[in-house]
């Protein structure tokens, strides 16, 4: 049986397909989470009151709101609570909601631009503070490439080193901060369409085509996502021999468990400017189906451009994919999302007495965006 998981945009996509006589099918698990409201720590009975921290984020040279922006809640001297923040919305408003009675800093941050902070702000129970953000967008500086040894590769513990590298990483999180944030706030519909190209050794190759549709539902991304990363840390990214690979997306990634058992290499330029960031397993095994590839950012900006992505098992490659992003229209602004893709596997062990391999092109499509309601 060849089979092939995709795991996108949040949502989990189980496709199998049988041997010669037998049915296709795919399970969809939806996959999704979102709340508005932001605490900064657990209710129990008998807590006191807590407060709110609203406002708008806007340009310094006209005084624009800024749609899409990534504001953050962190103690004074914190990096952030690690928490995922809250986007701003079409009107560049912002808000944060049972937050505990204390003091904190608010924290903007654009892709490509210096982050921003308020001074300290101090929170009263029972209160609603506002506080308005403006940002002069000042450009990321980040050196040139730099010449490492060959085979060099960096960690997590060792990230911080790495001024170059920690900063590349840095801009691909924050548009992965601002996907997760928009996930936990919009209700929406993501239409994913698979050309499926089965390849058979003795008889007519197949196609199976499939149109499916996942809703991201905001009060279950969180729960969805931590589930999804416990089974790529116990089984890998698919199952030996079977062809039955899980595609991850890009929150996954740029998560920080990720380079707990991968690291980053030096990166690289494309032939289009692009600049990739490249990872590998730091200990591969030819018993687990793991993963290596490249995140391409734009030279610029820095938003994610493409992920090319090569299954591994130990240093032999079984399968390949690219998927491509793009800004895609959302409620008068634009976000960047996947939109198409090509996968390429090749199957190994007894069945490729039958099964040589399969090839899919993937496309993505976006509708029925409704912000969740405010809690």
């Amino acid at each position: 049986m060849l089979g092939a998981n995709l795991d996108l945009m949040g949502a989990v996509t189980r496709m199998v397909l049988a041997g010669p006589g037998c049915h296709s099918r795919m399970l969809l698990a939806a996959a999704a989470a979102a709340v508005l409201s932001f605490s900064t720590g657990t209710e129990a009975f008998g807590q006191r009151a807590t407060g709110t921290i609203e406002g708008t984020v806007r340009r310094l040279d006209d005084g624009a709101p800024l749609p899409f922006a990534l504001v953050r809640l962190r103690a004074p001297g914190d990096e952030d609570l690690g928490a995922p923040g809250v986007l701003t919305d079409s009107g560049g408003r912002y808000r944060f909601l049972r937050v505990e009675p204390g003091a904190f800093q608010l924290q903007l941050e654009l892709i490509g631009y210096e982050r921003v902070h308020s001074p300290v702000l101090r929170v009263e129970s029972g209160a609603t503070l506002t506080h308005d953000l403006t940002s002069a967008f000042e450009p990321i500086r980040i050196t040139g490439i730099i010449v490492r040894p060959e085979g060099s590769c960096v960690t997590a513990d060792l990230l911080h080193e790495d001024e170059e590298l920690a900063g590349l990483w840095n801009e691909a999180r924050k548009g992965i901060e601002a996907r997760r944030a928009f996930d936990l706030q919009y209700r929406y519909a993501t239409i994913l369409e698979q050309d499926v190209y089965v390849r058979l050794r003795l008889m007519r190759d197949r196609l199976d085509m499939r149109v499916d549709t996942i809703i991201n539902q905001p009060d279950s991304v969180l729960v969805r996502e931590e589930r999804r990363h416990a089974r790529q840390r116990d089984h890998g990214y698919g199952v030996r021999g079977a062809l039955a690979l899980t595609l991850p997306n890009e929150r996954d990634l740029l998560a920080d468990e990720f380079l707990q058992d991968h690291c980053l290499a030096a990166p690289v330029v494309g032939e289009d400017g692009s600049i990739g960031v490249v990872f590998r397993p730091v200990r591969p095994s030819a018993d687990r189906v793991d993963i290596r590839g490249t995140i391409w950012l734009a030279p610029v900006s820095f938003q994610i451009r493409r992920l090319t992505l090569d299954w591994v098992e130990g240093e032999r490659s079984i399968a390949r994919g690219t998927i491509v992003y793009e800004d895609v229209p959302v409620l008068g602004h634009t976000l960047r999302l996947p939109v198409h893709g090509q996968l390429d596997g090749r199957m190994s062990g007894p069945m490729r007495a039958v099964v040589l391999g399969a090839s899919a092109p993937v496309r993505f499509s976006y509708r029925a965006f409704e912000l969740w309601g405010r809690r």
